[in-house]
């Protein structure tokens, strides 16, 4: 089957020359063992707009290798970090701790953080976990906001409401030090749609807001509306703020067939400020079962992306144990960052060496 889809890609140039990327890293990773994907497609490319002006985020100002390009959100220690702060017996972690965690288990250099799991709202809460951040030298790449907001709401004073809330939140984001904030760009009710006359201004407002605060805004193919990745890319187009970028999760498509997932994941390259390597389910053997990743890191760093690639393990349960699950994963990533692509490792889903 064909690696494009009808959309706007296919009349935009720069979005076809992505397409090709793509299509060609698939290639490489899938049909060509042995072969350095990177070496083979990215010699010589110009970087992507977002990987150009990175150099606000977290350590994207050199080009970048292994697992300093790793991190972690705490979405994935859900089992050991609570909602809200409420530690106990069955969540041990404090989030103010997570930074000291995932540099000491893991040996990563950067977490994101959930703001569902914030045991409080306040400037001292948030100057604290960029104090525990900075001190373990494991920087917050992102906030991943959820919450009672909803920017694509049909009530106007909802959606004033909503930004309001958004902006809060960069604020705090920016008190505790983190180079990012994701946004999102609907609530995920029924029959909402991305409507660049509804979110364009209000995103170009909150970049801006990010931009005096050194946060930058990020939009993610998460949840509802948001998920139609051509819709978002679009979205993306229209707001056009150099302090606006896009966040690739790998999880979230519509697509079942892996290469059309690819192809519609190399839309949010050219604004690619984050990714999001999400893992759903492993089988005994430590293979990830829905897809493999070194196709999806040999097409993001074809298209000019030197940024993190941050962990997120989620399916409706949170797994009991996540660690072996998280260090498999740091061990498929980093093997796609820093070594040839090999048939042990490619074509099957296996990340564990």
């Amino acid at each position: 089957m064909t690696l494009r889809r009808p959309c706007h890609a296919d009349t935009h140039p720069d979005r076809r020359r992505v397409l090709a990327l793509a299509a060609g890293a698939i290639g490489a990773a899938i049909a060509v063992p042995g072969a350095d994907a990177r070496a083979q497609l990215g010699a010589g490319l110009p970087a992507a707009p977002a990987a150009r002006a990175a150099g606000r985020q977290a350590g994207h100002g050199r080009d970048r290798h292994g697992r300093d390009r790793i991190a972690l959100t705490t979405v994935s220690l859900r089992a050991l970090v609570a909602l809200h702060g409420r530690t106990g017996p069955q969540a041990p972690l404090a989030l103010v701790d997570t930074p000291r965690f995932v540099r000491k288990t893991f040996g990563l250099a950067h977490v994101e953080l959930w703001s569902l799991q914030f045991a409080a709202e306040t400037d001292a809460y948030c100057a604290a976990l960029g104090q525990a951040a900075r001190a373990q030298g494991c920087p917050i790449c992102n906030i991943q906001l959820d919450g009672p907001y909803d920017l694509s709401h049909p009530d106007p004073a909802r959606r004033t409401g909503a930004e309001a809330y958004a902006m809060g939140w960069v604020r705090r984001a920016a008190i505790a030090g983190s180079a990012a904030i994701r946004i999102n760009t609907d609530a995920g009710a029924p029959g909402e749609r991305l409507d660049p006359g509804v979110l364009v201004a209000p995103l170009r407002r909150i970049a801006d807001y990010g931009a005096a605060l050194g946060v930058r805004i990020l939009v993610e193919n998460h949840i509802g509306a948001s998920r139609d990745i051509p819709a978002l890319a679009r979205l993306a187009d229209a707001v056009d703020h150099p302090n606006l970028a896009t966040l690739a999760d790998w999880g979230n498509s519509p697509e079942p067939d892996f290469r059309a997932r690819l192809a519609d994941l190399a839309l949010l390259t050219p604004r690619l400020g984050l990714v999001s390597a999400k893992g759903l389910h492993f089988d005994g053997a430590g293979t990830h079962v829905e897809y493999p990743f070194a196709p999806l890191v040999a097409a993001t760093e074809a298209a000019g992306y030197r940024g993190l690639y941050s962990i997120e393990l989620f399916t409706t349960d949170a797994p009991p144990d996540p660690l072996p699950a998280i260090r498999a994963m740091i061990a498929g990533i980093e093997n796609a960052l820093i070594a040839p692509t090999t048939p042990a490792t490619t074509p099957a889903t296996r990340i564990l060496p």
